[in-house]
């Protein structure tokens, strides 16, 4: 509707202009006038940076992704109850297959060798078997100190590599 007047209103001082070369330059003076007027400027101003702000935000989202951050629990009955839990009806498609040996790393590289130990404890045997698990539990002995269980799993490992 607004463009429909707008286009109303340009017909008029082209019609008018070319009447009349007058017309064009008092209804320039008078439009100039208006908009440069403080309140108007500072509107002006504040919109089109809101609109920059909005189309780099744009641009860097299609260039960078979203940057949404996946935070996966079981539900209330993992014992899941601060407020930084979150509960999503899908998992994501990039979740990797082995999140439990990815924490116990992560544990190990913290050095937090006591829950890295429980956290080994409760893995399926499969999963303690594989050579991502042997190599954790190695991390794991030589952390704690237990020099013979490293060097047995050590070899352990390098039987699997060959």
């Amino acid at each position: 509707m607004a463009g429909c007047g707008l286009a109303g209103f340009a017909s008029i001082v082209v019609f008018l202009a070319l009447n009349d070369p007058a017309v064009l330059k008092v209804t320039a003076g008078a439009l100039l006038a208006v908009t440069t007027t403080p309140f108007f400027v500072e509107i002006f101003f504040f919109l089109a940076g809101l609109a920059l702000v909005v189309y780099i935000s744009h641009w860097r989202v299609r260039k960078e992704g979203d940057g949404w951050v996946y935070l996966i629990e079981e539900g209330p009955e993992s014992g899941g109850t601060g407020s930084h839990d979150a509960i999503l009806t899908t998992r994501p498609e990039s979740e990797p297959k082995d999140t439990d040996l990815a924490m116990i790393e992560g544990l190990l590289d913290l050095r937090s060798w006591n829950e890295a130990g429980e956290a080994i404890t409760r893995l399926a045997r499969e999963q303690r078997e594989s050579p991502r698990g042997l190599v954790a539990r190695h991390r794991l002995a030589c952390g704690l100190g237990q020099h013979a269980r490293a060097a047995d799993l050590e070899k352990r490992i390098d039987s699997l590599r060959q």
